[in-house]
Formats: structure tokens, C-alpha cells, sequence
């Protein structure tokens, strides 16, 4: 039933957050079966998101691209565009997290325009924070700025709080290391 699936996803999300990772890969095998055998693919999606969420968690984070990679395929087959941008966010994460800046861009700003037109708003400034975190941490002070003033704009464009602390917590960050650049220069 939709409800028993909701439960044991849920399961696996709390032993998974509980640090319980080998339980919560165990419940994600057995799904993994559950789908394999009903062929149903999106549930087959819903696994692999899974599998990508435990095995970023338990620090393997290839193994994890590699489901989110999975997940993403899945979702576009059956048209979830929902479960495919937040496939793409959590790759973007993963990439970023494995070093490879370039994929973790290009993922990160395709699910912020996936999100953006689906509506999902907190999903949306959550990965729009997350890419100017990126930037940052590459020391692209412009393009971090760039993800503050659209999160300024979001947040004029949606009343929603949270864009306004995304874009608080990042204008912080830049002024702290532009101000360490210039105290380096002098």
C-alpha cells in the first residue's frame, strides 16, 4: 500500500539520520527488491534516491553520485519532475562533496531552474544557497554575490523567510572573506 511504502521510506530516513546506516541499507535492499520484482519504476527511482541519501551519509560519496545518477534516469522515465530536480540537487551536493566542481555547478543550477519552475520554493532556495556556498568555496566572490541578488529577488518575488536568511548567511560570508582579502593585500 502507498502508506506502508511512505512508512518504510520513512523508516530508512530515520534510521539513516539516527547514524543507524546498516539497518537503513538493509530497508532500502528490500525495497530495492519490492521493485524489482512489481517493475515499477518509480519506486525504482524512490530507491535509488535512497541509496544515494545512506551511502552519502555512511562517506561514500561516489557510490552515492552513482544512485543519485540512477535516481535522476528513473525519475525522467516516468516523468517525476519533482523527484528528478531534487535527484539533481542531491548530485550537485555529491560532486561538490567528491570535488568535481564543474558537474556540481552544472547539476546544482539545473535543479535550481527545475525547482524554480515547479514551484518548489524552499527546495528552490536551498539549492540556489547551496551553489553560492559552491562559489564561495571556490573563491568566486562575484558569482556568490550573483546567487545573493537572486535570492534577494526570490525573496521580494515570494515573501518566503528563507531566501532572506540564504542571502543574510551569504552576504556574511562574503564580507568576512573580502574583507580577508583585502587585509591580505595591505
Amino acid at each position: 500500500s502507498a502508506a506502508g511504502l511512505a512508512a518504510r521510506e520513512s523508516a530508512v530516513l530515520a534510521l539513516a539520520y539516527a547514524g543507524k546506516l546498516e539497518a537503513a541499507e538493509t530497508l532500502v535492499r528490500a525495497l530495492g527488491s519490492e521493485a524489482r520484482i512489481a517493475s515499477d519504476q518509480t519506486l525504482a527511482a524512490r530507491v535509488a534516491a535512497l541509496e544515494g541519501l545512506v551511502r552519502q551519509l555512511a562517506g561514500r560519496p561516489m557510490e552515492a553520485a552513482e544512485a543519485y545518477r540512477r535516481a535522476l534516469d528513473d525519475y525522467e522515465q516516468v516523468r517525476d519532475l519533482h523527484g528528478g530536480a531534487a535527484a539533481t540537487f542531491n548530485l550537485g551536493c555529491t560532486l561538490a562533496e567528491i570535488g568535481d566542481y564543474g558537474g556540481a555547478i552544472t547539476a546544482l543550477e539545473r535543479a535550481i531552474r527545475e525547482l524554480g519552475r515547479l514551484g518548489a520554493v524552499s527546495d528552490h532556495a536551498l539549492a540556489v544557497f547551496n551553489v553560492g556556498q559552491l562559489f564561495l568555496q571556490l573563491g568566486d566572490l562575484d558569482a556568490a554575490t550573483r546567487a545573493v541578488a537572486q535570492l534577494q529577488g526570490d525573496a521580494q518575488a515570494t515573501r518566503v523567510e528563507a531566501f532572506v536568511g540564504y542571502a543574510h548567511l551569504l552576504t556574511a560570508e562574503i564580507q568576512r572573506r573580502s574583507h580577508a582579502v583585502r587585509e591580505c593585500a595591505q
